[in-house]
């Protein structure tokens, strides 16, 4: 009896044993296999695979990238730009968008001026003190126009397209003088765009190699300076900065996040309307 019952005892016990011994054999082998997968998964490419154009562009983002992704955790500016404008130019702003309706038939361009003055209620000059006779309005000139429902700004702009005079400002005062007297009127305004660009250091192009492709291998061409700047000077009357031997001058102030841009009086409005646009269109994007 006591040999039937202990023999039975140690057969379970042997294969119990061979169980527990199995799994852990099995447990051990599942996590070599799980770090060999992982170390293969981190091992970077061989040298001798080229990678394809967009490998590159997925695996190395460019710098304009990096610099719109860094711009995005940046809220628009309170303030568009520095010095803010006085009361009386935001006045005359207000005018310039303001409703008008005008029918002048032959009617002399100084008496054309007068009545935009009085309808508009901001002060509105001929510049004939700077320049010589070639760049102010003669005194016989005389104008047709007939426009309804348009703005200040427009009208002026189709008053003045068959002649070579532009509208600025100064002094308080909005002025009718030539194209050469007001390309010459600069002003120098600061505006902060930290929120659209983190900016870019300066590259000596001269120094790096000119783009060529070769079998398997392509060469970046030289980077782009500034993506933004770019933007504003190739845009906004193009032929005004100084790259192109105008005297607009713009520069980017990593410091405060800032361009500071020295131009026309009607540059700085368009570059203030392009820097709203891209905010506007900023927003569209996906969060």
């Amino acid at each position: 009896m006591n040999t039937r019952d202990t023999a039975p005892q140690f057969t379970q016990s042997q294969s119990g044993t061979s169980l527990l011994r199995t799994a852990v054999v099995a447990l051990i082998a599942i996590v070599v296999l799980g770090l060999f997968v992982d170390s293969q998964l981190r091992r970077p490419r061989q040298s001798g695979v080229v990678a394809s154009e967009n490998d590159d562009a997925n695996e190395k983002p460019s710098r304009a990238a990096s610099a719109i992704s860094g711009a995005r955790g940046h809220p628009p500016p309170e303030i568009e730009y520095f010095p803010q404008p006085m009361p009386q130019e935001t006045r005359v702003l207000d005018a310039l968008a303001k409703t008008i309706d005008v029918d002048f038939q032959d009617v002399p361009f100084e008496m054309c001026i007068a009545s935009l003055e009085k309808q508009s209620g901001v002060p509105i000059r001929i510049d004939r003190d700077r320049g010589g006779p070639e760049d102010r309005p003669q005194h016989d000139t005389v104008v047709t126009l007939s426009v309804k429902g348009s703005s200040l700004e427009t009208v002026l702009s189709r008053l003045l397209l068959p002649y070579p005079f532009a509208v600025t400002y100064e002094h308080d005062t909005l002025i009718i003088a030539s194209s050469t007297v007001a390309s010459d009127l600069l002003i120098t305004r600061t505006y902060p765009v930290s929120d659209l660009y983190t900016g870019r250091e300066r590259v000596d192009v001269s120094k790096l190699p000119r783009e060529r492709t070769l079998p398997g291998v392509k060469y970046p061409a030289p980077p782009v300076y500034s993506d933004l700047e770019e933007a504003l000077v190739k845009t906004i009357d193009p032929d005004s900065w100084s790259d192109l031997s105008g005297p607009g001058e713009i520069s980017y102030m990593k410091e405060s996040g800032s361009l500071v841009i020295r131009q026309t009086w009607n540059t700085h409005r368009k570059t203030l309307q392009l820097l709203r646009d891209l905010r506007a269109a900023r927003r569209l994007l996906p969060k």
